[in-house]
This record gives structure tokens, sequence and C-alpha cells, in this order.
């Protein structure tokens, strides 16, 4: 199914400007679902397949300061290379 280990925490590294970046992360199981829950500068990205099996991202709680959109492609690119 993937390469986290579900529900214990680990870091995403994320290829960003250059930059290797390890983001704080968790998989999360839910019935036969599953998300993973990065940790991006204090806000809560959720990461999970779509009804049509394409990752999707939200924000936990979206506050005033959005996140890059490059940024988060970049953390979904990243996901998307460990779970193929």
């Amino acid at each position: 199914m993937s390469n986290f280990p579900i529900d214990e925490p680990f870091d995403l590294p994320v290829a960003y400007k250059g930059d290797d970046i390890l983001f704080p992360s968790r998989l999360v199981k839910f019935g036969y679902q599953y998300a993973i829950h990065v940790d991006v500068y204090g806000q809560q990205l959720i990461i999970e397949r779509d009804e049509e099996g394409q990752f999707r991202a939200m924000l936990q709680q979206p506050s005033q300061k959005s996140l890059p959109h490059d940024l988060i492609r970049a953390i979904m690119d990243a996901v998307e290379k460990h779970l193929g």
C-alpha cells in the first residue's frame, strides 16, 4: 500500500526550490481509506485520494496565510513518489 508507517510519525522528504525539506507527517487510516497529514510550517495539509483515485490536498483549517501552490504541488509529488 505505501512506504509510510501507518499512524506513526515520519519525515516526508520534499524537493522544493533546490532544497530538500523534511516535513513532519503521518499516514492516517480510516476504514479502507487513508490520508497523509503533513505539518507544513504549522498548518496541517491533508492529502488523500478523490473518487477518481487522484490525490487532492486540503488544509485542515485554512488560515489567512495560505501556502504557496508550488509548495503544495511539491509535497503532493513527494507523496505520489512514495505511494506510487
